[in-house]
């Protein structure tokens, strides 16, 4: 088929001829068509994100109603650009009989939106025939749109959709838009001219103008304006009728918007203060439920969380009105800053620390500043001792690569000094690591030993290192530093017994004297003259020894493994000249005991509570604080005569001496139902009554308890209802200070400087 005009030759179903634009006669205009405009493209980032834009434009734009439609205002605007001038083609679109048009069925309708735009990555990602898809979508699409680029010029396929569409639709249906480079650069090169004939019907090159809009780096403001017109072209509207339209209806919408705006502040005058007031109901209530959080932390021990949850409760300053001031918040900051201490709870909780698996064992060295924690995943977590700061985890490899035996049984961690850890695992025969807590350096390992326990010498970069090896006890001095057994070969190595349940041990430090306690046999080491002996004191399990001035006291009871009353266990507390252990004991006390089970929150919690020798009292007349079960005793030493006892209601886990302010001698002590409590001999010989008494939330698995310079007791808790979590306490009894007054600002600025502190 040959083009009427111009002889070129036409593609068979061509409507239009792609060389001059004229229409192919009998070409019919569909009715219909299934999109708005076809978006041509090429595939980079800067391309697609103008065609998002042209496409989500046209699609969400409604053509003002009352406008008048004439399909020859869709003609592509004059621009600026020295390229497209427009004066030929108004020239031939004025003479142009075949000039396109739409049927008005086809047009779209004033208040309803243009249409939707055909965009590849949109509609063809699941086509099977993508040439067929692209075909389709040209056929049923009144207008392509040419995103115009450098890159899109060198594109085959924009070509070609360019040239399918000029012959379905005719080249008046396209627009081009600039997305970035010159008009000269970035237009295909069948949109730059086209053949029109001269008054005497010769046909001539001339240069076209399909330049529609141009996108290139421009405000919001401008770039609307250039996607107006091509929306004016698709619609078959004037531009400047339609910008005028749009700006009518832009101050139409603004008016519309005082007037709600007039109505709306009308609405607030009226529920302003309706709407004040019940925040500041919300907010009070906000503060109470802030206040009581932050007192139930303060007694499960989370202080540090207790006082920022009670911070919250709380306005900034006293000059900040964005939230009231409720009494409740600010007197449970006094209490958690101790400027309002309660009474009825003496035991102030410093902090909790909680670590990924169940605690193993812990150690600390307030000298070295520093909290070691080793659960049961194998991994030592170490933390500031004053302010629970993490410092760092250290993972030993003696808890890794092989059968590591039972955490609770094998495992063991002691402080020697500020700058050194010994951790030991004493199950297939045994492996111990030293490290520095400080900077979590390793510093030696020996395989194949069973560390139990630790000894400071007086020379602080060693210590005594007590230890299993073939079956044997055996002690050497090692060297912090290096690991070196500097007298490991001048200590006998004394058998062990059939049955090792526990093991208990002590030192003399005047005598150079180590004493070891395996089942009922009792090991005697001499450092100084590298002597050891094992000496049978008695037939009983040996749980607690501790030596003062030439005698050895020792705990004992029949709890070996076999069944036994639990009501009534029977245990004995023995002294011996430890020169003449063989010779017998200087006195025994013989009695039973009972376990005991602690319900917390409706849970069971059993708790043995074998004998053991709290602390050896020096003084002119030696004592030995003993617990055994719920009893509290205390023996002279030399007599054995019975001090001081107190029952309680539960298991004593840990208790310490220490002299209060008053100069009295107290006894500190740990119950295993969370009661931390002090009782005094010297108030009652034997009394029932507890004094300076807290009680925690918690169950006690175990506890270490002490009293700096015998003053302040201290106390590290391990709760076990809560297994991986350490508490720390100390005993601060309350002080009248009714007569004092803080003000707010002094309050808060307290309790952050608290929270810096930590």
């Amino acid at each position: 088929m040959e083009c009427l005009t111009c002889h070129n030759c036409l593609p068979e179903g061509a409507a239009f001829c792609p060389r001059c634009g004229a229409r192919c006669a009998g070409a019919a205009e569909p009715a219909d068509y299934r999109y708005a405009a076809f978006i041509s493209y090429r595939h980079i980032p800067r391309d697609a994100e103008v065609a998002k834009r042209v496409q989500r434009f046209i699609e969400t734009f409604r053509l003002p109603r009352g406008i008048v439609q004439d399909p020859s205002f869709g003609e592509p605007c004059q621009h600026a650009d020295a390229y497209f001038s427009t004066a030929s083609h108004d020239a031939h679109h004025k003479s142009d009989t075949n000039h396109r048009h739409f049927a008005p069925s086809s047009w779209p309708i004033p208040g309803k939106p243009l249409g939707k735009c055909f965009r590849d990555e949109d509609e063809l990602a699941a086509s099977h025939s993508l040439p067929e898809s692209i075909q389709t979508a040209l056929v049923q699409s009144r207008w392509l749109v040419v995103i115009c680029s450098p890159e899109a010029c060198e594109s085959a396929w924009i070509q070609r959709e360019i040239e399918t569409f000029a012959q379905l639709h005719g080249r008046e249906r396209i627009l081009c838009v600039l997305a970035e480079g010159s008009s000269a650069e970035s237009v295909p090169p069948l949109l730059k001219s086209r053949l029109l004939p001269d008054i005497s019907g010769a046909l001539h090159e001339t240069l076209a103008s399909p330049l529609a809009a141009d996108l290139r780096n421009g405000s919001h403001t401008s770039q609307t304006a250039e996607l107006l017109r091509v929306v004016a072209a698709i619609a078959g509207v004037g531009y400047d009728a339609l910008r005028q339209r749009e700006r009518a209806h832009k101050h139409r919408k603004i008016a519309a918007a005082a007037a709600s705006v007039a109505a709306v502040l009308a609405l607030v005058g009226t529920f302003a203060a309706l709407a004040h007031n019940a925040n500041q109901t919300a907010l009070i209530e906000e503060s109470k439920s802030l206040a009581a959080k932050a007192l139930d932390q303060y007694e499960r021990g989370e202080h540090l969380q207790a006082i920022e949850t009670a911070l919250a409760a709380l306005p900034s300053s006293e000059s900040d009105h964005s939230r009231p001031l409720v009494p409740e918040a600010q007197a449970a900051l006094e209490k958690l800053v101790s400027f309002s201490p309660d009474p009825d709870h003496p035991w102030q909780p410093m902090y909790c620390v909680d670590v990924e698996s169940e605690i193993v064992d812990f150690a600390y060295d307030m000298e070295g500043e520093w909290l070691a924690i080793l659960d049961s995943s194998g991994t030592v977590s170490l933390f500031d001792a004053y302010t629970s700061q993490p410092k760092g985890t250290y993972s030993p490899s003696i808890f890794s690569g092989k059968d590591t035996g039972d955490p609770k049984i094998h495992w063991m961690m002691k402080a020697v000094s500020p700058k050194a850890l010994i951790v030991s695992n004493s199950a297939n025969g045994g492996d111990v690591i030293c490290f520095d807590p400080i900077s979590g350096k390793e510093l030696w390992s020996v395989p194949l030993i069973a560390a139990f326990a630790t000894l400071a010498s007086s020379n602080p970069e060693e210590c005594w290192l007590f230890y299993l090896f073939s079956n044997q006890v055996a002690a050497g001095l090692v060297d912090l530093q290096s690991g070196e057994m500097l007298a490991q070969e001048s200590i006998a190595r004394v058998p062990l017994p059939d049955q090792i349940d526990n093991s208990a041990f002590c030192a003399d430090d005047e005598t150079g004297s180590a004493y070891v306690g395996f089942g009922n046999a009792l090991f005697a080491f001499d450092l100084a003259d590298g002597f050891a002996e094992r000496v049978t004191v008695q037939d009983s399990v040996l749980r607690s020894i501790k030596t003062h001035n030439g005698i050895l006291v020792a705990c004992a009871d029949e709890i070996n493994g076999e069944k036994y009353d639990v009501d009534k266990v029977p245990f004995s507390v023995r002294a011996y000249d430890i020169n003449a252990l063989e010779d017998g004991p200087l006195w025994s006390h013989e009695s039973t005991f009972s376990n005991t089970v602690d319900v917390i929150n409706g849970d069971d919690y059993p708790y043995v509570g074998s004998p053991e020798i709290q602390a050896v009292l020096p003084g002119d007349s030696s004592s030995a604080l003993v617990s055994a079960g719920t009893d509290l005793l205390l023996f002279d030493l030399e007599g054995g005569d019975l001090l001081y006892s107190h029952s309680f209601s539960t298991s004593v886990v840990a208790a310490t001496p220490f002299y209060s302010n008053s100069g009295r001698e107290s006894f500190a002590v740990v119950l295993s139902d969370g009661t931390i409590t002090v009782v005094s001999p010297e108030t009652s010989l034997v009394s029932n009554g507890n004094f300076f008494t807290s009680k925690i939330p918690y169950a006690v698995e175990r506890a270490s308890i002490s009293a700096y310079y015998d003053l302040t007791p201290v106390a590290f808790i391990q709760p076990a209802n809560q297994p991986n979590r350490l508490l720390y306490y100390r005993f601060s009894p309350a002080v009248d200070k009714s007569e004092e007054s803080f003000t707010l600002d002094e309050l808060i600025a307290y309790a952050h400087s608290a929270l810096e502190f930590s």
